[in-house]
């Protein structure tokens, strides 16, 4: 499946990160719907954040699944426009 160390570190750092990333994103939602922060622009900002990078990975599980493993994906056009669009909105570093 991986012929390379650098397809190997690429494939199983993936395994291994993305449950962390959601168990961090989870913990930052939390976090941030208190009503201490809630009320305060700053945790606003932070919880859109918080949603934008949980939109992010849930599009890079499926650019995982259908680059890396080779699997077949859904093949529509909307989808392709929703991903385009959803990518380029969540990695605007006028946002970050």
């Amino acid at each position: 499946m991986t012929s390379t160390a650098a397809e190997a570190v690429g494939f199983y750092g993936f395994l291994l990160s993305t449950p962390f990333g959601f168990v961090g994103r989870i913990c930052s939602i939390i976090t941030f719907s208190s009503q201490a922060l809630r009320s305060t622009p700053t945790g606003l900002v932070f919880m859109t954040l918080t949603v934008s990078d949980m939109l992010y990975l849930f599009i890079s599980i499926r650019d995982f699944v259908s680059v890396t493993l080779n699997l077949p994906s859904i093949r529509s056009e909307h989808l392709c426009h929703f991903r385009e669009f959803t990518s380029s909105l969540v990695a605007c570093p006028h946002f970050r």
